[in-house]
């Protein structure tokens, strides 16, 4: 944009959060998706990046850490 940036991050959070509310404090077993993939972090990330692409249309890579030093991506 004029600014220089690709996104405004005020608008990516906001994204973000609506996503991250389906997971959110959920037996995400019970989501459709989760009923057909393991909830592993791989797959979490997946879904994260599957749900965001309705919205960006440009390669982004989610990552989903379980621990300080582990982590798992998804990239598309």
């Amino acid at each position: 944009d004029e600014k220089g940036m690709v996104m405004d991050f005020k608008d990516l959070k906001a994204m973000l959060k609506e996503i991250v509310s389906k997971l959110d404090h959920k037996y995400i077993n019970d989501l459709p998706y989760f009923k057909k993939n393991s909830p592993t972090c791989e797959n979490i990330a997946h879904f994260i990046h599957k749900e965001l692409s309705k919205s960006i249309q440009s390669k982004t890579k989610i990552s989903v850490w379980e621990t300080d030093s582990s982590c798992a991506s998804f990239e598309k």
